[in-house]
């Protein structure tokens, strides 16, 4: 990045493949700029199984629709109670937004560093 200094753009239109575009997104997404953004095309490819992908749900982060809803719990992890622990991510004060479109998105580099909820708050249910 020493030619180029910080990048204000990336759009990931590459392999296609989920484990390249997860690749591609954890090499370049820390050059990004904080207000850059990172864009992510073809995640239909992530529900298809010759890609890679497969059309069961998608909570892990093998595929990029299972990484992106990863990164949505991250931009949300100061909500997330102890009963469902979720181990820290290096993007979870990195991202300020996700942009969901028919088989695009795009995230907001910038801080998440907003508290959540306020401890009085009773954040689980009786008995649960």
């Amino acid at each position: 990045m020493a030619e180029t200094g910080p990048l204000d753009i990336v759009i990931d239109d590459g392999s296609h493949i989920s484990k390249h575009v997860i690749g591609s997104f954890d090499a370049l997404f820390p050059h990004v700029r904080p207000g850059g953004l990172y864009v992510i095309e073809d995640l239909q490819m992530s529900y298809w199984p010759s890609f890679g992908g497969s059309e069961e749900p998608q909570p892990g982060t093998t595929t990029r629709v299972g990484m992106l809803k990863d990164l949505v719990d991250g931009l949300n992890h100061r909500e997330l109670t102890d009963r469902h622990p979720r181990p820290p991510r290096s993007t979870d004060a990195l991202i300020s937004a996700v942009h969901f479109y028919h088989n695009l998105a795009v995230l907001e580099k910038g801080g998440n560093t907003e508290p959540g909820a306020p401890a009085w708050l009773v954040r689980t249910m009786a008995g649960a």
